[in-house]
């Protein structure tokens, strides 16, 4: 059996490969398993954990984060945060696409003045929730603040895009250009159309949803590991 001193040690050993805790915590139980099994046939535990710091090896290995960025997670993390961050992406580019489907819709069918008062009562609106979301789970951020030595969970590595899809609602509902006025007779023209609207409406909706997909996310792995956080 593996004594409370020897399990700090594999817990040590995991936050220093950079580990996230959430992801830290699943492979300390796998970790904890392997050295039993080797124990039992008679290892003692430094052979022992030196034997499955080898199996883990290629797993733990640094990577680099993103294509451009300078730092390194293990490469275990990375393809978990990977595969999070593009089902994020997808769930909501498809959002993205749809808010546009509608807004064209809309100014198809509605004159310039109802689809203005429609167009920012949906940025409002959208800012609204996500300021709401934000405040209404002020204490995760606290909790961040207090383990800001390392990272609680995966999902906190998105959860910046949030904060840019903000401030692009933000732009939106204090732009002095008139965009739903240009989105609307873009629309309508008999001439031709500009796509510059419609990627700007893409990006904005894309990074609030994404960032709201992986808040919500975080906040989901943070209750996974309350009571790690409570007792350390």
């Amino acid at each position: 059996m593996i004594t409370s001193e020897q399990e700090k040690r594999i817990k040590n050993y995991l936050l220093g490969c950079g580990l996230a805790i959430n992801i830290m915590l699943e492979i300390k139980d796998h970790m904890i398993a392997q050295l039993d099994e080797l124990m039992f046939k008679g290892k003692n535990f430094e052979d022992a954990f030196d034997e499955v710091k080898k199996l883990w090896e290629p797993e733990l290995k640094p990577a680099r984060m993103f294509l451009f960025s300078a730092g390194r997670m293990p490469k275990i993390q990375k393809k978990l945060i990977s595969k999070e961050s593009n089902i994020f992406w997808m769930k909501a580019l498809l959002f993205s696409l749809i808010v546009l489907g509608m807004f064209i819709v809309l100014a198809k069918t509605m004159n310039n003045e109802s689809f203005s008062y429609f167009y920012r009562a949906y940025y409002i609106l959208a800012f609204a929730v996500v300021t709401y979301i934000l405040i209404s789970n002020y204490k995760i951020f606290i909790i961040k603040r207090k383990f800001r030595h390392h990272k609680i969970a995966t999902s906190q590595y998105l959860i910046s895009s949030i904060f840019t899809g903000l401030l692009y609602n933000l732009l939106e509902l204090l732009s002095f250009d008139d965009r739903p006025a240009k989105f609307y007779e873009n629309i309508n023209s008999s001439n031709h159309i500009l796509y510059v609207p419609f990627l700007w409406i893409i990006v904005a909706n894309g990074f609030l949803v994404y960032g709201i997909l992986a808040f919500l996310n975080y906040k989901k792995e943070v209750k996974t590991v309350e009571n790690f956080l409570k007792t350390n």
